[in-house]
């Protein structure tokens, strides 16, 4: 309102419009405001399952690496664009270059998302997670398409600790979360794009 005082209301959905329309972009942007409008009269808002995380990680972007609101807003936009190996090594050369180098929980957000994008490419509809354990199931169609044994040599390379299994017509490949060398997010990434690769 104070903005609106001084500016006027101007151009709401066209190009002179800056700031957090322009951070966020104008499809998220009216999808933010209907849901604030159904949460103030007082209706429920409805998710959609399309958009649901099938993984339990945290995705943020720590203040000590950038405080101010808006800047965090438009890397959130910048990370929900990656889509693969080569827009995320685009992505994070552009936040090093002007805020310095990433933090590891930077780095594990833009894999996260690289991997959700995985997913939807897959058709995978069911990752089962615990504090200790996390486990892929690959759907019928996608399990019917792999050659188990180049599935099962390739896992092995990416990391012994994967354990395979074939039940129902589907592939069901889990890793323990404890005892890695690294997040387990980034083997998860180089499995499931190996998958993909091997069906393209």
């Amino acid at each position: 309102l104070r903005d609106l005082s001084i500016r006027g209301a101007g151009d709401l959905l066209g190009g002179e419009q800056a700031g957090f329309i322009a951070s966020v972009g104008i499809e998220l942007y009216t999808k933010m405001v209907f849901e604030t409008m159904q949460k103030l009269k007082g209706e429920n808002v409805e998710k959609d399952v399309s958009e649901a995380s099938l993984l339990d990680i945290d995705t943020h972007i720590p203040l000590d690496y950038v405080s101010d609101e808006n800047i965090r807003i438009e890397i959130h936009r910048l990370i929900n664009e990656i889509k693969d190996l080569k827009s995320l090594n685009k992505i994070k050369s552009e936040l090093e270059d002007r805020f310095g180098k990433i933090t590891e929980e930077i780095n594990i957000y833009m894999h996260e998302e690289w991997l959700e994008k995985i997913i939807q490419k897959l058709k995978i509809k069911q990752i089962n997670q615990n504090s200790h354990n996390i486990e892929i199931i690959l759907p019928p169609e996608l399990s019917d398409k792999l050659d188990g044994e180049r599935l099962f040599l390739e896992v092995y390379n990416i990391t012994p600790k994967f354990r395979l299994k074939y039940y129902l017509k589907r592939i069901i490949i889990s890793l323990p979360k404890k005892d890695l060398e690294k997040h387990y997010i980034y083997y998860l990434v180089d499995l499931l794009n190996m998958i993909y690769l091997q069906i393209v």
